[in-house]
């Protein structure tokens, strides 16, 4: 997903750390205060949702995925907003029916990138919840809008296991 301005190293390192931790309360507040955060990876380009699927801490991936659903929803208010703008200006006062068809297919790039960022060695958030068995986070990821499966075969296996595996009953 690419390399955030060095300012948010600082607040990064505290998202990566709140993530691991599986600390929702501090992953919300990172991110609510700078939304820039959500774009944020390591040296290895590992995101804050890889380190969550990796310790099935879904509550953090429903913060994250919750906080890049509102930052798709106000960039695309503002986009529409703009569109109806520049159509009034072009045809009068009258407003725009709808936002251009472009900006209505770019929504929903924010989840997707924050749940396919693949690492530096190809590996998404969805491939560790998988390989760690964490059945929630696997559900949760699948959920995403646009969630591909970008794995090799022998992953399948894993994936079919977790999804199908019963919970134990107490």
């Amino acid at each position: 997903m690419g390399q955030t301005a060095s300012h948010l190293n600082g607040m990064g390192t505290q998202l990566i750390k709140a993530s691991k931790a599986g600390d929702a309360d501090a992953v919300t507040e990172l991110v609510s205060s700078n939304p820039q955060l959500l774009r944020y990876c390591t040296f290895r380009s590992l995101g804050p949702c890889h380190y969550a699927a990796r310790g099935d801490h879904v509550e953090v991936l429903q913060q994250l995925v919750a906080k890049a659903h509102e930052v798709e929803q106000l960039q695309w208010q503002a986009a529409a907003a703009s569109g109806a703008k520049a159509q009034a200006r072009l045809v009068g006062d009258a407003p725009a029916a709808q936002p251009a068809h472009q900006e209505c297919s770019k929504r929903g790039n924010l989840v997707k990138q924050l749940v396919n960022a693949a690492s530096d060695r190809g590996v998404t958030p969805l491939m560790l919840a998988v390989e760690g068995g964490c059945k929630a986070s696997v559900k949760l990821l699948l959920e995403q809008v646009g969630c591909v499966l970008t794995v090799v075969q022998s992953r399948l296996q894993h994936i079919h296991a977790c999804v199908t595996t019963q919970e134990p009953t107490h």
